[in-house]
């Protein structure tokens, strides 16, 4: 069966679903038009069967023959819906709707939105691809490995935790790999790790910390941007402990991004936390020059 509905009736009933389906109430024995498209989808059909389902023909073909110049879902009679039909069960003629090319592309647009907004991703980084990554001496180890991450995805065997200098562009790669997943569907959350400790305090004050908590230990992919950036307690280390020592032993995935080399990051994390990042994840070095300040310089010489 073609389509989004699953028609199959027998007989009258077939005729009256497929006049439901297509908004048609009357019974006609003569076409208003070539039946072309029709034809395309049942090679076979009969001449019988074209008198029977004249009008349902005739509003397959008037729908078929105005996408060709529909340029805007919101234009669309049928609202990115489009008629088809297939022989069903007993030979019989079903008639059904499906999304069109342009329908499909709305609907992808519109989950796309709602996961960029469940992400928590700022703006900024909304705009951060593979494409748009500024390549330079010491990022293309980091580059593949990203691109690697993000094509094999959820089929990966580990992590990925970028590490080097500020500016070198750690978080855009996060970043490109988080919205490509979205750009497929996959929901992600993207947290800055400072901010998302500040926002599991308020948590933890409004008495919702299991809520809070879920969403980061649940996410099919966390990223956790700038870890190390924190100002250290002991209440933090317990909470990124707790976080990352979940999802090792579920077995989901993480990527990072750090100014900081394994060792610093322990001397500040503890040994609990870096020691289930190192398992669990690829260390990537992201060796090149701050872009920032490449960028003050070049202004600079203009000038």
């Amino acid at each position: 069966m073609t389509g989004g509905t699953d028609v199959e009736p027998v007989g009258q009933v077939a005729k009256r679903a497929a006049q439901l389906i297509l908004g048609t109430t009357e019974v006609e024995n003569t076409l208003a038009c070539s039946p072309r498209k029709v034809l395309e989808m049942i090679p076979d059909l009969t001449e019988a069967e074209v008198r029977l389902y004249a009008v349902e023909i005739d509003r397959l073909e008037e729908l078929w023959a105005l996408c060709p110049s529909c340029r805007r879902i919101e234009g669309c009679p049928g609202g990115g819906w489009r008629p088809v039909a297939s022989r069903a069960k007993f030979g019989y003629i079903s008639f059904a709707l499906e999304r069109c090319e342009r329908g499909r592309a709305h609907d992808h647009r519109l989950k796309v939105e709602s996961l960029l907004e469940a992400s928590r991703m700022t703006r900024r980084f909304r705009e951060r691809t593979f494409d748009n990554f500024e390549r330079r001496p010491g990022t293309a180890a980091a580059l593949g490995a990203a691109r690697k991450f993000a094509e094999e995805f959820p089929g990966v065997a580990e992590g990925l935790v970028f590490v080097g200098p500020v500016g070198s562009g750690k978080t855009h790669l996060a970043a490109a790999i988080a919205n490509r997943l979205i750009d497929r569907g996959i929901p992600v959350v993207f947290c800055s790790v400072p901010d998302m400790l500040a926002d599991l305090r308020l948590a933890v004050r409004q008495e919702r910390e299991p809520d809070a908590m879920h969403e980061l230990r649940d996410a099919e992919l966390l990223v956790l941007d700038d870890l190390g950036a924190e100002r250290v307690t002991d209440w933090v280390r317990e909470q990124l402990y707790r976080l990352v020592n979940y999802r090792y032993e579920q077995m989901l995935p993480v990527v990072a991004t750090s100014n900081l080399t394994p060792e610093e990051l322990e001397d500040r994390l503890g040994d609990r936390t870096v020691s289930r990042l190192v398992e669990m994840c690829r260390w990537v070095l992201v060796d090149s020059q701050d872009y920032r300040r490449r960028k003050i310089a070049q202004g600079a010489r203009g000038r």
